[in-house]
């Protein structure tokens, strides 16, 4: 969250000048604010408004060794400053010292718990180590202090999808598309939660109306083309998604999305094409080499699917695509046995996706095990309510 300074508390001679710093300092002109600021310290050595606020100049100035030994200093005689913690921890999360910075924010909001900054830069910073889960308790609880935030809807909306609640991600978005209806990055992220969670015709309005404030934007087209194929519009879809890539050529999801679409109706040659395309534009892209190994043994070619999941695997052994891609070339070469401790590797994975359960309950059917296969189908349409084939065999 964006650094502002707090008002003075401090009673003391060099409050007058304090005052006037602070005013200069909220009005932007930060080269004023600091000499008054260094005018206080120099009439109150240590003074802690003064030294905290100077710190906050140099965070906005992105002088970031200055701004952390500032702040620092003015914690030491007030340890327990939750707006001085929070910009320490922004200081060192911007210097990309995310352990440290995670300890500041912790530490703020323990001394203020309804500190919203603190508890959403805290949110934020386990985001980016991985603890996406233990993400969605702090930015609840900033997102119930300022719901009319777009900013902490963004990432509590980011975490719930992540950790699999759609519906809880779809109502948290769609309170940020009330507050800023102009916002269309907004709407955008409540197609994307509309569409996880089941709702193709909220999706569609949603990418729509995102759509109507900024045309350009490739993940909203994305998300129509998902949403009007989930619905049964193939050649409206179509040409949304075909729309995302001539707009951005050089977007791998576009091209990944394109594809994924392309081998739903059955054209393979053409999926293959834009899939191939994604990973040469970004080689880490799992999603579009999982896809492509998919439509390469839909299409019959059985080697080069296992050539792609062999290669895959030596370079990224870690996660669910890897033993998923493997997984399915065993099963398609009639190797059901040798496939099932794979795909059980791969659905046990965090990011296991609702393909790779999906692919998991085909082996285990193919096995005999119709109960847990069950299972693995419900999970995928839990994960990917759109997965029609996992919703089919789920009935089935």
């Amino acid at each position: 969250m964006a650094t502002r300074p707090p008002p003075p508390r401090n009673a003391a001679p060099a409050d007058g000048t304090l005052n006037r710093a602070l005013a200069l300092h909220q009005a932007g002109r930060l080269d004023e604010a600091d000499a008054l600021y260094r005018q206080v310290i120099r009439q109150a050595p240590g003074h802690f408004d003064a030294t905290h606020l100077l710190g906050v100049v140099a965070l906005q100035r992105g002088d970031l060794p200055a701004a952390e030994a500032l702040i620092a200093q003015a914690l030491a005689s007030k340890p327990r400053d939750a707006a001085a913690l929070n910009n320490l921890g922004t200081a060192l999360l911007r210097a990309r010292r995310l352990d440290e910075a995670r300890e500041q924010f912790e530490r703020a909001v323990k001394a203020q718990p309804g500190h919203v900054d603190a508890l959403s830069n805290l949110g934020s910073v386990l985001r980016q180590t991985g603890r996406v889960a233990e993400s969605v308790a702090p930015l609840k609880r900033a997102f119930a202090g300022n719901p009319k935030s777009a900013e902490i809807a963004d990432l509590l909306g980011a975490s719930l999808l992540e950790t699999g609640d759609s519906r809880a991600a779809a109502a948290v978005l769609e309170a940020a598309v009330k507050a800023h209806p102009g916002l269309a990055r907004a709407w955008t992220h409540l197609a994307v939660a509309s569409q996880r969670a089941g709702d193709a015709k909220r999706a569609l309005e949603a990418a729509d109306a995102a759509l109507r404030i900024e045309p350009r934007t490739v993940q909203a087209l994305g998300q129509r083309g998902q949403a009007l194929a989930a619905l049964g519009d193939a050649a409206a879809a179509l040409d949304a998604f075909a729309a995302a890539v001539r707009l951005a050529p050089e977007e791998a999801a576009a091209r990944h999305n394109f594809g994924v679409f392309l081998r739903e109706q059955g054209e393979f040659d053409a999926a293959i094409g834009h899939l191939r395309g994604a990973i040469a534009l970004d080689p880490g892209l799992a999603e579009a080499h999982e896809a492509l190994v998919d439509t390469l043994l839909e299409a019959g070619r059985v080697d080069e699917a296992a050539k792609l999941g062999g290669a895959y695997s030596a370079l990224h052994p870690e996660g669910a695509a890897a033993p998923a891609m493997m997984a399915a070339t065993l099963f398609a070469q009639g190797r059901i046995e040798e496939s099932l401790e794979l795909w059980r590797r791969a659905a046990a994975a965090p990011d296991a996706a609702s393909s790779t359960h999906y692919g998991f309950g085909n082996a285990l059917m193919a096995s005999g095990d119709a109960p847990t296969a069950t299972k693995h189908f419900a999970r995928a349409v839990e994960l990917d309510p759109q997965n029609a084939r996992a919703r089919l065999s789920l009935a089935m």
